[in-house]
């Protein structure tokens, strides 16, 4: 079946910002290594703990939150 023409027109004016999210890996308190964790059960991953949040562990997936504080590249 296909697409209804008020559907086409709507996608066709569709407009998606591919924005990349800040993560925390890219934040300057981005901590030291705690362990290793599977991430979706698959994939063998470093976690880090937060410099300036007690208890918060973070992956190379993790996004970042408000504190976040980019690394100045010298």
């Amino acid at each position: 079946m296909p697409k209804p023409q008020w559907l086409k027109d709507k996608e066709a004016q569709v407009h998606r910002l591919t924005v990349e999210p800040e993560l925390c890996h890219e934040c300057l308190y981005y901590g030291p290594l705690v362990k290793f964790a599977k991430h979706k059960g698959k994939e063998r991953v470093e976690v880090h703990a937060c410099d300036i949040h007690p208890n918060c562990l973070n992956t190379k997936y993790s996004i970042c939150c408000e504190d976040f504080m980019a690394e100045q590249l010298v």
